[in-house]
């Protein structure tokens, strides 16, 4: 790996690090609120607002399992995962 290569995917990884770790910080925020009061409702602007809703449905339901184990493990996998695939050199080549 060049170095101009290095030093884009260490960037990438930090923006995409970032992500992950504000996603997960509003749910813990989110999750905390849900608590104390009945219902969540954050209004930020008029075209921005967070709502707490569960969805049920097999797209986020298919793997669900009461512990979160399984959505972590599954988080950490993709780490590696990504980068073995862009570090591999292509196999086929269109």
């Amino acid at each position: 790996m060049n170095k101009i290569n290095l030093k884009n995917f260490y960037l990438n990884l930090v923006i995409i690090l970032i992500v992950f770790i504000f996603d997960r910080a509003t749910k813990l925020y989110i999750l905390k609120l849900a608590e104390v009061e009945t219902s969540v409702d954050i209004y930020i602007t008029p075209y921005l607002n967070l709502f707490l809703i569960w969805n049920k449905g097999i797209a986020f339901g298919l793997f669900s399992i009461d512990g979160s184990i399984i959505y972590n493990s599954i988080t950490i996998l993709i780490g590696p995962v990504s980068y073995t695939h862009l570090t591999l050199p292509t196999i086929y080549s269109v």
